[in-house]
């Protein structure tokens, strides 16, 4: 294909539209949007004053009872994002398209998609290490908030539908400041492959319990079956490394790793918080540019700008199985 300008704009439009077709296809079936909640940002650092509780309602008796924002504040700095394909001046001239119309541009566009699902699993992870806005570690066994009791959320056992129910059940009860239910809903399962078989026989199976070789049934009906929704992400398994703060990463062994994901209303446990994108960038395509006369190479990437934080731990119940 000759290189000269019009050939190249049409030949990045392409390649544009391939991304966001997959962008777009990949997105609408993300771990990350099914499990966690996106909020806008527009601006650099972002700063949430989350209720210290969720309040109810009262019999309006006396003055009103206002139920104050937290005076300590979660803040979240957005981070930025990117990812390019450099591409050689022959590749084009020799008509070898088709790697990056099939392969490179959906590719990125797939990547670009679920990038959100490592940012958030590894604010996951990092959970028994980070501070939450009361300096304790997010996922822990001696929080109290208010009048409400200890949320302990934090757990090391196997998953089984005993420990299920556990945590299940440890949720479904945590209260208000007012002493009333809080009204959290259980709703996901996130587990990784390794536990994929079990959360079937705990969430999706018809009967309580079978054999070893599952060829005999031994128990009844199943009581779970339909109460969460098992979610399987490939990022917890052994040996993963993942990104927590600054920059650093921290690896995990993360096989029997499992979370019980709430929900109150429309606020849930983990957030994507998006500043930005993804935008497609293609300023190095010109003949006459400075990097393709030192470098041969053009380049098509994308930039996009946000951050993963987790938001309430009344929201996730963490089991850490050693």
């Amino acid at each position: 294909m000759d290189t000269n300008r019009t050939n190249m704009e049409v030949f990045f439009t392409d390649l544009t539209t391939i991304f966001n077709d997959m962008y777009v296809k990949t997105l609408a079936d993300a771990v990350w949007a099914q499990i966690a909640m996106q909020i806008p940002s527009t601006t650099a650092t972002e700063t949430h004053g989350w209720l210290n509780d969720i309040p109810g309602l009262r019999e309006w008796i006396g003055p009103r009872v206002a139920n104050g924002v937290e005076s300590k504040k979660l803040t979240v700095t957005n981070k930025k994002f990117e990812g390019t394909i450099e591409m050689k001046r022959e590749d084009i001239e020799d008509d070898k398209l088709g790697l990056y119309r099939t392969i490179q541009a959906p590719g990125l566009g797939m990547e670009a998609a679920i990038y959100p699902e490592e940012l958030i699993l590894g604010a996951l992870l990092y959970g028994t290490t980070s501070k939450w806005v009361d300096d304790t570690e997010f996922f822990s066994d001696a929080r109290t908030i208010g009048s409400s009791g200890t949320i302990d959320n934090y757990g090391t056992t196997a998953l089984s539908a005993a420990t299920f129910n556990t945590a299940y059940k440890t949720m479904a009860g945590w209260k208000s400041n007012q002493g009333k239910p809080l009204h959290v809903r259980p709703r996901y399962l996130l587990h990784g492959p390794a536990q994929r078989t079990k959360a079937f026989e705990i969430c999706q199976d018809d009967f309580a319990a079978r054999t070893a070789d599952a060829s005999t049934i031994v128990q009844g009906g199943n009581p779970n079956k339909g109460k969460v929704i098992p979610i399987e992400t490939p990022y917890l398994v052994d040996g993963i490394t993942l990104p927590t703060v600054g920059g650093a990463t921290a690896s995990y062994d993360a096989e029997d790793y499992w979370f019980l994901l709430g929900e109150k209303a429309a606020l849930r446990g983990m957030c994507w918080q998006l500043r930005m994108g993804p935008e497609v960038q293609t300023s190095r395509t010109d003949n006459n540019s400075d990097y393709v006369f030192e470098n041969d190479c053009y380049q098509f990437g994308v930039r996009m700008r946000g951050a993963a934080f987790l938001t309430m731990p009344q929201l996730i119940h963490g089991n850490f199985v050693a």
